[in-house]
């Protein structure tokens, strides 16, 4: 009979206990292929995001393979602190997430050719008469939804059969079809063309905490204006090396909170590379927002980089945001205590940094060029390298302010705006600021000036 002593029997034990441990706690790895995968054992590999969604447990690890990915994804399930669900591209592989379809069934429309239909279901915005969002003369044709894509590249949407040409399309809802015209003059009927249309308004949705997502291209959506294609209204959730880009309205919005996103670009989306609303304590890291605006949108009312309303402590750092049609970086409505840090912001054709009718900006160590310059007359006291509008207990310091319209503007309006967690309006205004430290150079028309459409002189 052999005897342990009490040490190396309790050692065992805990030996044991932790094996168990390990095992209770161990990761399950699930693989997104629309192609057999060798090496993979086939009930670790699934077909579609949807049903990784289906199966994820805190902790599970998604790897998406390469391919493209026609499907609405909505994640509800969360993590845990130290178990988050991750959605991550296999490494080195090209994975797109999508709101468009590939069409194939075309048939001819004139003797020429050249105008292909198909059959068309899709209404996106269905409360007014026009089908546009808004819904005024400005927006008749911008403030619709359709796409459609040929070999990658976008046809422009016209209102009428009459109005087609080569590179054009016409959505006609009352009779269910959808006309296009290549602007290579294509058979859309060949099959071997790509011919790609928006079917889906929103292409991701997670609603659950701590989920972690990696890697991902998401690109085509019918999304209407004010709408993020993809939606991130958990909490502490991370978003890693995404693109978002080439949907009809913003690229992502974000409403949970303590939400990072790290690497990302934000690109050549109709309205607004992203948006965000009582996203507290955001984090956005290492990003790049470029080239939005496409449709032009009224830059005035929602428009360019991004736009983020009531949001509370977020910190925009390190990141890039040049040639968005409207502003770089537009807070908007009741923020608090955001800051701005070691960005280059620059070509954007309004305002910088545009802080409008909130509270205690922290702008510093940023290089701020060539912004303001576009014919936009509505604009006044919103096309300078930074404008401070109606916003209070602000400090700008360090930044390197040069070759803008305007350099460094105060604008004050008779304005007042809710608080975070109050629906009563309260006045707001300039005051209390600290403006130290800045180079403000070489801008065109003025280095620093104040636009004043306010007759109590409460701003002095």
């Amino acid at each position: 009979m052999i005897q342990l002593s009490g040490y190396i029997m309790g050692s065992f034990c805990l030996f044991l206990v932790l094996i168990f441990a390990s095992e209770a706690t161990a990761s399950t790895y699930w693989h997104v292929s629309q192609e057999e995968l060798p090496g993979i054992r086939k009930e670790e590999q699934i077909r579609t995001i949807n049903e990784a969604v289906s199966l994820v447990e805190p902790g599970d690890i998604v790897i998406i393979h390469g391919g493209i990915y026609r499907e609405e994804i909505i994640i509800e399930k969360s993590g845990l602190p130290d178990r988050p669900i991750r959605f991550q591209a296999a490494v080195g592989e090209n994975v797109v997430v999508t709101g468009a379809d590939r069409i194939t069934d075309w048939q001819e429309e004139d003797s020429s050719g050249s105008i292909f239909s198909t059959h068309w279901p899709h209404k996106f915005v269905t409360w007014n008469e026009n089908n546009t969002h808004p819904d005024d003369d400005y927006h008749l044709l911008i403030g619709r939804c359709e796409q459609i894509f040929v070999d990658g590249y976008a046809l422009r949407q016209v209102l009428s059969f009459d109005k087609l040409s080569r590179g054009t399309f016409f959505a006609d809802l009352d009779a269910q079809r959808l006309y296009a015209w290549a602007f290579n003059n294509k058979k859309l009927s060949n099959e071997k063309n790509l011919v790609e249309a928006s079917v889906r308004d929103q292409i991701w949705l997670c609603k659950g905490d701590y989920i972690y997502v990696k890697g991902i291209r998401f690109r085509y959506a019918a999304n209407r204006a004010q709408q993020g294609a993809a939606v991130f209204s958990g909490d502490h959730n991370v978003i890693e090396n995404c693109v978002f880009q080439d949907v009809n309205a913003i690229g992502a919005t974000f409403t949970g909170q303590n939400i990072t996103i790290r690497n990302c670009t934000f690109q050549n989306n109709g309205q607004m590379g992203f948006a965000a609303s009582h996203a507290h304590n955001l984090l956005m890291v290492g990003c790049t927002i470029r080239g939005n605006n496409t449709k032009g949108y009224n830059r005035g009312w929602e428009a360019g980089g991004n736009k983020i309303v009531f949001t509370r402590g977020a910190i925009i750092e390190n990141s890039v945001f040049a040639e968005n049609r409207g502003n770089g970086i537009w807070f908007d409505i009741g923020n608090e205590d955001n800051v701005v840090r070691n960005c280059l912001i620059a070509n954007n054709e309004d305002s910088g940094i545009f802080y409008e009718i909130s509270y205690g900006l922290h702008a510093h160590d940023n290089v701020i060029v060539g912004n303001g310059f576009a014919h936009n007359p509505g604009a006044w006291g919103a096309q300078a390298g930074i404008s401070i509008s109606s916003s209070p207990d602000c400090v700008i310091e360090r930044n390197l302010i040069i070759g803008n319209r305007e350099g460094f503007n105060f604008r004050e309006q008779g304005r007042s705006t809710p608080r975070i967690h109050d629906k009563e309006s309260e006045p707001v205004w300039n005051h209390d600021h600290i403006i130290r430290n800045n180079v403000i150079a070489y801008n065109r028309d003025a280095q620093t000036w104040g636009w004043f459409d306010i007759h109590d002189n409460r701003h002095w």
